[in-house]
C-alpha cells in the first residue's frame, strides 16, 4: 500500500509532519476542486458546442431563406418591369384611341351638320315645290 502523502510503498502518513499532511490534504482538495471545475468547464464547453451547431443550422436556414427571398425579389422586379412596360403601352394605346375618338366625334358633328342642312334644304323644297322645279307660277 502506498502512502497518500508521498506515494511511496511502505511509508505511512503518520511518518510525515502535520504540516506535510495539511499541505497534501490542501493539495488534494485543490486537485478535487480543479477536477470539478474542469468537469464543469467541459460540460459548459459541450453545451457551447451544441449551441454553436444550433446557431450554424439557423444561419444556414437563414441564408437559404435569404437566397429564396432574393430569387423572389428578382422575379418580382422582372414582373414589375413587364407590367410597367405593359402599362406604358396601354396608356399609349389609350391616348391614340382618345385621339381617334375625338376625330370621330368631329366627323360625326360634321355629318350631323350636313344631315341638318340637307333636311332643311329638303324641307324647304317640300314647302315650295313649284319654285324649285323651275315653275314660278305660284307667285
Amino acid at each position: 500500500m502506498n502512502c497518500w502523502i508521498c506515494g511511496k510503498e511502505g511509508c505511512y502518513s503518520y511518518k510525515h509532519s502535520s504540516q506535510e499532511r495539511k499541505k497534501k490534504q490542501g493539495t488534494q482538495i485543490q486537485a478535487s476542486k480543479a477536477q470539478e471545475l474542469a468537469a464543469q468547464e467541459t460540460q459548459e464547453l459541450v453545451a457551447c458546442k451544441a449551441q454553436v451547431q444550433e446557431l450554424q443550422k439557423e444561419l444556414q436556414s437563414s441564408q437559404q431563406r435569404t437566397h429564396q427571398f432574393q430569387q423572389e425579389n428578382s422575379q418580382l422586379q422582372a414582373e414589375t418591369r413587364r407590367l410597367r412596360k405593359e402599362t406604358y403601352l396601354l396608356r399609349e394605346e389609350t391616348r391614340q384611341l382618345r385621339e381617334e375618338n375625338h376625330q370621330l366625334k368631329e366627323e360625326l358633328q360634321n355629318c350631323q351638320l350636313q344631315i341638318r342642312q340637307l333636311q332643311e334644304k329638303d324641307q324647304y323644297q317640300n314647302e315650295f315645290p313649284a319654285y324649285h322645279r323651275g315653275n314660278q307660277s305660284w307667285w
